[in-house]
């Protein structure tokens, strides 16, 4: 087991000091796999005013994220930095700051201040306390406009004001914490009430959408700051908003995409999943409620029974084993990581699964120099979409090794 150990740590260095380099020489900015509307034509489609909107929405929605040639400078799509990857890039060096002697990693020149001042110029208060949206329209069952916050990026970049201030018990972190917290409880609408109280949180303001990873974010966010306040409204309203997602779970443990009330038929995949279960295993962490463990200890066994090939390759969506994709690669490595820091999964199962998601990983490496390359977005049937993604790739996989290697190192686990 030492030996695995000891290769599993010197790949996640190595791909940890590549990715840096990689933002290095390449900046923040990039592109997204939903950034087809952020141009003039896009605009157009995203109005769904007609048949020919919506058909072309749809092509040309598929082509801009599976097409293996990057068509945005053909159509004029600029790289933008996003909200999102630049809190996975803060947490993720945060989580490193720690080993940089031990473990010589130098990365001086990209560190978590140039991410976190970022974040502070950008964010919206339109909506009471603080939020992050995406830099472009995107399209949901809605075109959502730019900059509009969301519960999912807000709590993700919370994450990143969280470490900082547990790590350096900094209090401007935290007040940034309890802004996002405002910005959930008076900024999202509410939907979907059941007769217990429980309820569902809407994605952004400008919508009723019932998500479960969305809802599960803001309900776990609210529940980890508002114990560290002494916020009883707070945990009192995130425990709501956990158990309107923990009612809908079915009979295999899992969470559909939508709520049973607005889905439109079975809609599940690997990263998705992960969100969820992570959310939940939080909230059981935190809450010392039976039902919430019970509820992730059942769902992360189906993740990892029906969301992963046979060899411990991730899926994309349930079942689906012909892909390798980035997303659901670094997602792979977060969610046992959350388990495995929880004391759920023992040493040798984490580490085995880590190896085998890591064989995968390897496949979407795209080599440029012996130090420098990057994620690659997908591999299907020998075809790589090799557009280098900046929040979609690059920022979650270094947030997720960069989660893995202290795990790896500290071989901590909460008892």
């Amino acid at each position: 087991m030492q030996v695995l150990e000891d290769q599993l740590k010197t790949l996640s260095k190595e791909y940890l000091i590549k990715i840096n380099n990689w933002v290095t020489n390449n900046g923040w900015a990039g592109w997204d796999p939903y950034d087809i509307y952020n141009n003039k034509f896009g605009l157009w489609v995203g109005r769904r005013e007609n048949i020919f909107q919506k058909a072309s929405g749809v092509i040309i929605s598929q082509l801009n994220q599976r097409f293996p040639v990057n068509l945005r400078n053909l159509i004029n799509i600029k790289p933008s930095i996003n909200p999102k990857a630049m809190g996975l890039f803060a947490a993720g060096y945060l989580q490193l700051d720690s080993l940089k002697k031990t473990e010589n990693l130098i990365m001086d020149k990209f560190k978590y201040d140039s991410c976190f001042r970022w974040l502070e110029a950008n964010k919206v208060e339109k909506y009471g306390g603080c939020g992050w949206g995406y830099p472009f329209d995107w399209m949901s069952r809605v075109l959502i406009p730019k900059n509009t916050p969301t519960v999912v990026n807000s709590a993700i970049i919370g994450d990143a004001y969280w470490l900082k201030y547990k790590l350096f018990n900094d209090v401007q972190a935290f007040s940034q914490c309890e802004n996002i917290c405002q910005f959930i409880v008076k900024g999202l609408n509410r939907s979907g009430f059941k007769d217990d109280g429980s309820f569902s949180f809407s994605y952004t303001p400008l919508d009723n959408f019932q998500v479960h990873n969305a809802n599960l974010f803001g309900a776990e966010f609210l529940i980890r700051i508002g114990k560290e306040k002494g916020h009883d409204d707070w945990i009192n309203t995130g425990i709501l908003a956990a158990t309107y997602s923990l009612s809908e779970i079915r009979e295999d443990g899992t969470l559909n995409y939508w709520s049973n009330e607005q889905s439109k038929g079975t809609q599940q995949d690997t990263y998705h999943s992960g969100f969820e279960i992570r959310a939940l295993n939080s909230i059981s962490d935190l809450t010392k409620d039976k039902k919430f463990r019970l509820a992730t200890n059942r769902y992360f066994n189906t993740w990892m029974t029906d969301f992963f090939s046979k060899s411990g390759q991730p899926c994309f969506t349930r079942g689906q084993t012909d892909v390798i994709e980035v997303h659901s690669c670094a997602e792979a490595i977060l969610c046992a990581t959350a388990l495995y820091r929880s004391g759920i999964i023992s040493k040798k199962l984490y580490l085995d699964h880590i190896k085998k998601v890591m064989s995968a990983i390897n496949k979407l490496w795209v080599k440029i120099e012996p130090q420098k390359g990057y994620f690659a977005s997908e591999v299907k049937n020998r075809t790589i979409i090799k557009i280098p993604y900046i929040r979609w790739g690059q920022a979650w996989m270094f947030n997720a090794i960069a989660n893995l290697l202290p795990a790896i190192i500290e071989n901590k686990v909460k008892k």
